[in-house]
């Protein structure tokens, strides 16, 4: 879990544990990248910006690079316009046009 903080600040709290507590894992900073070990393995965490009160909590989700890519791909469509011109269209559908624009124009 990850309640955003005060000055740009933030927090990284859990897993949760048998007994119910959620470990801080580490405290960042907008901006700047942040590391820890979790489960014995590192971890960098790098959060460029967040929109919320503070307090507001957002749950983290670890995806492997396969899964992830396998997701993309699902989504996005590829075509030439026209034959022989060289140009791409690049299409990517999603719920979400807001990040669907993020992830293609970068």
């Amino acid at each position: 879990m990850l309640p955003a903080g005060t000055g740009g600040h933030y927090r990284l709290w859990g897993p949760e544990t048998p007994s119910g507590d959620l470990p801080l894992i580490l405290e960042g900073e907008l901006g700047r990248p942040a590391q820890a070990k979790l489960g014995g393995e590192p971890l960098t965490l790098f959060v460029s910006e967040l929109k919320a009160r503070p307090g507001t909590h957002f749950s983290l989700v670890h995806n492997s690079p396969f899964s992830t890519i396998a997701g993309l791909s699902a989504m996005l469509k590829l075509e030439e316009e026209g034959n022989g011109s060289g140009l791409i269209r690049i299409q990517l559908q999603s719920p979400q046009p807001a990040k669907a624009s993020t992830i293609i124009n970068g």
